[in-house]
């Protein structure tokens, strides 16, 4: 039995090192995404 060739498969890694200010955006939208998402959840059930 042979096993298909995936391919080669590159990582490259980063340090990030984002500013105060884009801190704040990704909190803000998981902020908005959750205020969205816990009222549909609470009609559904």
């Amino acid at each position: 039995m042979s096993v298909p060739s995936i391919g080669r498969v590159c990582v490259s890694r980063y340090d990030l090192y984002p500013s105060p200010a884009q801190e704040a955006v990704p909190l803000e939208h998981c902020g908005h995404a959750s205020f969205v998402w816990n009222p549909a959840v609470e009609r559904h059930s």
